[in-house]
């Protein structure tokens, strides 16, 4: 990893490490989720705005979700919630609102507790009440099919709007129920009915549903997977894969009777239990076979309110474009997101302390807590060294050594032990680097910038190069230093040469406090922002959301070109594309990583 290191006594930040795998630092006693392993949650509450009773979900083409709730219709950004009020004289007939479906041309369609349609487009609502050709009763479900028709399961029937107007569902198209507890479309385009006591099938261009002859329960609901597999859960008969020659009833009642069901991008199954309450997980939902029954020891993970889920009573669930997966409840909103981190969780990594992190050829991936060197493994934390003095801020392999640098000295740790070294001078230590084979670069305040070759100490640039408020440094490839400051300044030193940048060329990144070699170019990120230097100009970087390149304090080139940034909103991973035209655009963005994936805190400012 190349990365410049803060000064021991400027503002510092918790450093998340920036190798293959990412691994955070957690604090003490904090104990590892299990019910959710794999997964991160996020949750809101009506403390943080979320309405109650939220009975539907549906997220349209813009990625917007939408709530469907017993007082209203709210859509939520991610940050907010707002309640959507209806244009003057267009209000819902109804505030209970128990349906949702965002279709193909971008129309948000809504279905009441007491029945009838409303339909929002571009900002106009259109609303079709109770009717004889439209449900009068609770609206379970509204589905597209193939032809961008409309259907609607309903306590009072199955309808359709085919473009020009609604139909009520009957024995003229061999549909024999007065209800409909739920409609599915699958991937060939068949139209799927719980039917209150059977399900029915619709082929794509048919007239008339078919009777499949599988029996089903009370308040059935429908799900078909990846491979093709129809499942059904219900209040009778449970939940169960339908195998295509099973024309009569399963033979024992299965676990799990889910109001929805969706899937999320690993093949998991998410429903919502009406038996139980809280929402269940069973992974790999395709690996069991035609015919399968629910079983609980089946689910990987079920949370409930007594495992932080806002309430027991749960409805809706939604799986979104990018992943997630979102479960209503009657006292709030959840989020489940695939952790893209993992977590090293340890008592001994004191969660208000100093981090130094590295990796060494010699011993895999290094942490430091106060005054302890640890090796990171498969097992976790293993002790290596600990020192006698203060804490240890800064850790630099360098080939069979690894240095140690603490507030109050440099220690050399290698396969003959711990040794502190004597150092020259006596200013403040500061930013420290490797030197490129196996020695140290060290910066004391006020006195200048010192080499350790492994035996002995000599002075860099004495005289020349700037000795105070120096915050981070590098060697770089050739040979050359680039030594970053407070006050938006950075100094190149190379044969014997000092250049100098700062506001006057662009460079307006508050303190630098990470440097990392980048193609041909010399990436700088600071407190308040990054930039490139290339060819002895400065090109600042922008971001579509600028809080992404503030409080950078580690920059990690990868094999494949991909940049990592450690900043004080999260992790930022740069494709190399993105970066290789940075230098002419003045743009880098990509994707963050952050709480929502399951960092258990954002980084902090620490002393």
């Amino acid at each position: 990893m190349s990365t410049g290191s803060v000064s021991a006594h400027g503002r510092r930040y918790w450093l998340f490490p920036l190798c293959a795998l990412l691994w955070l630092q957690a604090a003490a006693g904090i104990a590892a989720p299990t019910e959710t392993s794999g997964y991160h949650r996020s949750s809101w509450t009506q403390l943080d705005g979320a309405p109650p009773d939220i009975w539907a979900l549906a997220q349209d083409r813009g990625g917007t979700l939408w709530l469907g709730t017993g007082v209203g219709l709210y859509r939520f950004d991610g940050i907010q919630f707002e309640h959507f009020d209806p244009p003057q004289g267009q209000g819902f007939a109804s505030s209970n609102i128990t349906a949702l479906h965002a279709d193909a041309r971008g129309r948000l369609w809504i279905g009441f507790y007491p029945g009838g349609i409303s339909v929002l487009d571009e900002g106009r609502l259109r609303h079709y009440p109770p009717s004889p050709q439209l449900p009068t009763s609770l609206v379970m479900r509204i589905v597209e099919d193939h032809l961008g028709q409309i259907w609607v399961a309903s306590f009072s029937g199955l309808y359709r709007f085919d473009g020009d107007g609604w139909r009520r569902i009957g024995a003229g198209m061999g549909y024999p129920s007065e209800s409909a507890d739920d409609v599915m479309v699958d991937s060939q385009g068949n139209v799927w009915v719980a039917a209150g006591k059977t399900l029915l099938k619709l082929p794509p261009g048919g007239r008339r549903f078919e009777q499949t002859g599988i029996a089903t329960g009370l308040y059935a609901s429908l799900l078909e997977t990846p491979a093709g597999a129809l499942w059904v859960s219900d209040g009778t008969y449970g939940t169960r894969s339908l195998s295509p020659q099973a024309t009569e009833a399963a033979s024992a009642s299965g676990f799990g009777h889910f109001a929805s069901m969706r899937l999320d991008r690993n093949g998991a199954l998410w429903g919502t239990d009406r038996r139980q309450g809280g929402v269940v997980r069973v992974p790999a939902l395709d690996a069991f076979p035609p015919g399968h029954v629910l079983r609980e020891q089946d689910a990987a993970a079920i949370i409930r309110k007594r495992d932080g889920l806002a309430s027991d009573r749960t409805i809706p669930v939604l799986a979104d474009r990018e992943g997630n997966i979102w479960v209503g409840t009657n006292m709030g909103l959840h989020r489940f997101r695939t952790s893209s981190v993992q977590v090293l969780q340890d008592e001994r990594l004191s969660q208000n302390d100093v981090y130094g992190m590295a990796f060494s050829a010699a011993h895999g991936l290094l942490v430091s807590s106060e005054r302890r060197l640890y090796r990171v493994g498969d097992d976790g934390l293993a002790l290596l060294a600990e020192t006698p003095g203060r804490r240890i801020y800064a850790i630099h392999p360098a080939g069979a050594a690894t240095y140690l640098v603490a507030w109050d000295g440099v220690y050399r740790y290698a396969a003959d032990g711990l040794r502190r070294l004597e150092l020259p001078g006596a200013g403040t230590l500061g930013a420290v680097a490797g030197d490129g084979a196996s020695g140290l670069l060290v910066m004391r305040q006020d006195e200048g910038l010192f080499r350790y070759d492994g035996q002995d100490w000599s002075r860099v640039g004495d005289g020349v190069i700037p000795a105070h408020g120096a915050t981070a440094l590098l060697r770089d490839a050739d040979g050359s230093l680039w030594i970053g400051y407070n006050g938006s300044r950075l100094v190149h030193w190379r044969d014997g040469v000092l250049r100098s940048y700062g506001t006057r060329d662009g460079l307006d990144i508050g303190t630098v406090s990470a440097l990392a070699r980048v193609g041909d170019g010399m990436l700088a990120g600071g407190e308040s922002g990054a930039a490139l230097l290339r060819d002895g100009q400065v090109q600042p970087l922008r971001a579509a959301d600028s809080n992404r390149l503030n409080g950078i304090t580690g920059i990690h080139l990868a094999a494949d070109g991909d940049v990592w940034m450690n900043g004080i909103n999260g992790v930022l991973h740069i494709p190399g594309q993105v970066m290789a035209r940075a230098a002419r655009t003045g743009y880098v963005d990509g994707r963050l990583y952050d709480t929502a994936d399951g960092m258990l805190a954002s980084p902090s400012n620490r002393r």
